[in-house]
């Protein structure tokens, strides 16, 4: 077999594979059926054997059966083959062999060939070759339909040929009779053989319509499992007669209808005249004279079409796209004319070429493989026995859009969101409604036009005017839109790439010479179960709301990856990269497959986007480091919030962490909401804003930017001074972003965090909790007030906290406040602190509630202060020097107690060697330290204790 028809072969094999037919075959109502009862589509090829040779044509040219394999890689399932009345009738004929049959017409070209490609038919008679092509095609899964073409053998068909009609020169009713039935008698033993067509394309001046159907009664008697096929008059295209009476035979469910149509002689000037009226008046003759059958409820056989498939025939390729419109609606059983690609001879011209074969002249390949996919389209069935004869399984009918002019349909991408031409075994389903709305059938999404020039969507705003279809021009194949209810109408239409647009409505009327193929579109009826995998297509695009929801909702466009990287983006700085690194999934609606794959992808490259414009911005003078994205996707993912849940409830650390009932009818949510470093600096700050709370701080510390703090005196006088005044002149409020903290800030944070982790206090158990971050406890406060009321205490000095701004979210567009309610406590009578001492570790005292001793000693300390002295300028620059040298000394302490801190932890988690990576990895460590305590704690209460059938031995060791 030839490359090209090994591809056919795989083509049509990864389409359809439907069940093997039981034969014999019958009819149901408008439908053909195999012995199950299920609907075969016949779709068949001619493969003349009528001509001079008498003999099936191509065998000189290839075997036999690599001919037939070429008619199965095709998608054909049967042949209608063609034969001559004197084969059986005149011994004149029958008694010949191939090789004389072929040597008396001069033919010997053709004898060599047919002794090399199939050697072993050269010597067998005319008859015994023609059973053994209908054999080979039956071991090939072909079915086969005998056609009475002519009596004698010749080309076939003139009105003037003498085999028109009965009592025609060569058409003896007598002769024809026997004939008949010696073919049915021959084949009565092979189910290959499906159907017998009495005889082809009545025509001439004796036909009538009394005598037309004889013969059909010697068929069935002589055969009675074959289909009995009956011609109309008029060269196979009248068969009109039958709307008033139907012919009365002695069989039922045995009986079909053939019909003819060609582009030449359906009284339509496809060539000049505007395709849309061309096409809509020959279907309504088509109608007229043979389509109404179908409606009464008898099968119609269209048992030949045709045209040129070099494809230079403009006309030709009108007529096939009407035809292949019509041939879909209805559903019809057809065969192609013709299979051979060249004759032995034919009207006396040797090796004549077929343009209308469907294999080329050498045989060797289809003569044109887009017309072969265009009429894969119609190969398969639509319709089922419910609708409403037998067939296919039981399936929910459905609409499918079909463009004549590629032989596709419209199906939808795995997204939703682009609709293009498909194989129509992936077509998707689609309802058009009362409403004229096309909508996706099984969703709320309908096809709708965004305008000219275009591609057509899927919304779910489906009352609109624009989502309204009307099927306007004659043929009624332009489905158009109106897009501004002012006559703006659009069609659909398609672009180079097969994707479905909408553009202006073309080719309506009049103009011959347009084409309007790109519009023409079809919704036709179907019911063909749908493909599993094109259900797993369609069920694997439910996740992409997650990814795309505004196909659900244009109200909505923000996607699931987005909404995870702006919540990481809205926490401190220093997590982001660890949670990046640590997403877990949970829930079901996390479970789909391949979803954290997903997300993982999107996070990342919204991560990687973020980076490159970062550098570009920094014109790659400093290169942030690529961001490591890790989506996790486990075991008790489904069930992980309780698993999680239940570890908690069971520590006893889990009191700690609440807040009562009565404490959250008090304050209400938002102290849910609250992040335990800034909520113990909201504390402070407004306490001290209320003078119920003290801030002690040593006068050497650092200022960053924005904090309104006493500068360091030599005398408690001075201090107190400078207290006075900052308390009536208050810093302006402004605006600071926690991503531009200083790391003066980062570290008093990082200090804080620990301490408020150390101190807390025990709640009652008679009271009802809910989870809450952990608070500034007991101790902290007395430890404050022992130190304020301390005459020798020497604390390191702080600037004030950062203050959230009422009202406003602490994480996006953060509002910074200075406190103004500062209090400072110096002992003048002491001797001044070295600038060594004023170096040492800071240390932050917090009082959390307000009490008497608390207030008493504020009101104590602002008994003490004194007017603000001036400075001189040499005082100004004493100070200044003192503070230079105070943050040298500091720098190089904490220099030091970084390399410290990196040497205490694995190198893994310092990213980078600056101050904030080894600061926040040590949190990191830490925390997962803490983590790690808290499993290893629980699992030894739970070998103490009993009471769980599980281990999560499996997460203190990662």
């Amino acid at each position: 077999m030839t490359p090209s028809l090994l591809f056919l072969l795989f083509l049509f094999a990864t389409t359809a594979s439907p069940a093997p037919i039981a034969l014999p075959l019958s009819t149901s109502s408008r439908w053909v059926v195999d012995d199950d009862g299920r609907r075969v589509k016949l779709a068949c090829v001619n493969w003349a054997a009528h001509l001079e040779p008498t003999v099936a044509e191509g065998l000189s040219k290839q075997p036999l059966d690599a001919i037939s394999k070429s008619v199965a890689a095709m998608g054909f399932n049967c042949v209608r083959l063609t034969w001559p009345l004197y084969l059986l009738t005149d011994s004149s004929f029958g008694s010949l062999t191939v090789r004389q049959s072929l040597e008396r017409l001069g033919l010997a070209e053709s004898a060599a060939g047919v002794r090399v490609n199939n050697p072993g038919l050269l010597d067998l008679t005319l008859v015994q070759a023609f059973q053994a092509v209908v054999s080979n095609l039956a071991s090939n899964s072909l079915m086969v339909i005998l056609d009475n073409q002519i009596s004698k053998p010749g080309w076939c068909c003139s009105k003037y040929d003498d085999n028109g009609f009965f009592g025609d020169k060569y058409f003896d009713p007598d002769e024809w009779l026997r004939g008949l039935e010696m073919m049915a008698t021959m084949f009565n033993s092979s189910a290959s053989v499906v159907g017998m067509s009495l005889r082809n394309e009545l025509r001439g001046p004796k036909q009538n319509v009394s005598l037309w159907y004889r013969g059909a009664e010697i068929v069935h008697s002589a055969n009675p499992d074959i289909l009995v096929i009956l011609s109309g008059l008029d060269y196979d295209k009248d068969l009109s007669f039958l709307s008033e009476k139907q012919v009365n035979l002695s069989f039922t469910k045995k009986l079909v209808f053939e019909y003819h149509w060609y582009g030449f002689s359906d009284g339509g000037d496809w060539g000049s005249q505007n395709p849309n009226e061309v096409c809509a008046m020959v279907i309504g003759n088509i109608t007229r004279k043979g389509g109404f059958l179908l409606e009464q409820g008898w099968p119609l056989f269209l048992s030949e079409f045709g045209i040129d498939q070099r494809g230079v025939n403009e006309a030709d390729n009108h007529f096939l796209s009407c035809f292949l419109s019509f041939a879909a609606e209805k559903d019809i059983d057809w065969a192609l004319w013709a299979l051979q690609g060249s004759y032995y001879i034919r009207e006396g011209q040797l090796g004549l070429d077929e343009t209308y074969g469907a294999l080329s002249w050498d045989w060797c390949k289809a003569r044109n493989s887009s017309f072969i996919q265009r009429l894969s389209a119609i190969q398969s069935p639509f319709q089922d026995k419910h609708l409403p004869g037998p067939g296919l399984p039981k399936s929910s009918p459905y609409n499918m859009i079909f463009h004549p002019s590629t032989g596709l349909c419209i199906v939808t991408n795995s997204q939703l969101k682009q609709l293009q031409l498909g194989q129509c075994a992936e077509s998707s389903a689609w309802s058009y409604t009362r409403q004229k709305n096309l909508v996706l059938k099984g969703t709320k999404y309908c096809l709708q036009p965004e305008g000219v020039s275009k591609p057509a969507k899927l919304g779910v705003g489906c009352k609109v005017s624009t989502a309204k279809w009307d099927l306007i021009s004659s043929s009624k194949m332009h489905i158009s839109s109106n897009l501004t209810n002012n006559g703006n109408n659009v069609c659909l239409d398609i672009d180079d790439n097969g994707t479905i647009m909408t553009n202006r409505c073309k080719c309506l009327s009049l103009d011959g010479t347009c084409n309007p193929g790109s519009q023409w579109f079809k919704i036709i009826r179907s019911s063909r179960e749908v493909n599993d995998q094109i259900f797993k297509q369609h069920r694997s695009q439910f996740v992409q709301i997650f990814f795309h929801p505004e196909i659900y909702n244009d109200s909505f466009t923000t996607p699931l990856p987005a909404i995870v990287d702006k919540c990481i983006q809205l926490s401190p700085i220093d997590t982001r990269r660890a949670l990046y690194k640590n997403i877990v999934l949970s829930g079901g609606s996390t479970m789909f497959k391949e979803f954290h794959r997903r997300l993982q992808r999107d996070l990342k490259r919204i991560a990687d986007a973020r980076v490159v414009t970062s550098n570009a911005q920094l014109n790659d003078d400093v290169k942030s480091q690529p961001i490591e994205v890790n989506v996790v996707s486990h075991p008790f993912q489904r069930y992980a919030v309780w698993f999680g849940g239940s570890v908690l409830a069971s520590t006893p650390e889990f009191y700690d962490a609440c807040h009562s009932k009565a404490e959250y009818q008090e304050y209400g949510a938002s102290i849910c909401r609250t992040n335990p470093v800034f909520k113990g600096l909201i504390e402070v700050s407004s306490l001290l804003s209320s003078s119920s709370s003290s801030y002690i701080m040593d006068k050497e510390a650092n200022n960053p930017a924005g904090f309104a703090t006493a500068a360091p005196q030599e005398s408690s006088e001075n201090s107190i001074e400078m207290v006075n005044y900052m308390l009536s002149n208050p810093a302006p409020q402004t605006q600071i972003s926690f991503d531009k903290l200083s790391f003066a800030d980062v570290m008093q944070f990082a200090e804080l965090g620990p301490k408020l982790a150390l101190h807390q206090s025990k709640a009652s158990e008679e009271e009802n909790y809910f989870l809450k971050f952990q608070m500034l406890g007991d101790k902290l406060h007395d430890d404050a007030l022992m130190a304020s009321t301390s005459p020798s205490s020497h604390l390191p000095l702080l600037p004030p906290p950062l203050v959230v701004g009422a009202g406003e979210d602490r994480f996006g567009g953060t509002s910074l406040e200075h406190s103004a309610g500062m209090m400072a406590e110096e002992d003048g009578g002491k001797k001044a602190r070295s600038s060594e001492n004023a170096s040492s570790v800071q240390h932050l005292h917090l009082v959390g509630q307000t009490d008497k001793a608390a207030a008493g000693v504020v009101e104590a300390k602002n008994r003490r202060k004194r007017p603000r002295a001036l400075k001189t300028s040499e005082e100004v620059e004493s100070q200044r020097m003192t503070h230079i040298a105070v943050e040298r000394n500091r720098r190089r302490q904490m220099n030091e107690h970084l390399r410290v801190l990196r040497s205490l932890m694995p190198g893994s988690y310092v990213q980078r060697g600056d101050q904030a990576s080894i600061i926040g990895g040590a949190i990191g460590f830490v925390r997962e330290l803490e983590q790690l305590l808290q499993c290893l704690e629980s699992q030894k209460r739970r070998r103490l204790f009993g009471g769980v059938s599980w281990s999560w031995s499996n997460s203190c060791n990662a």
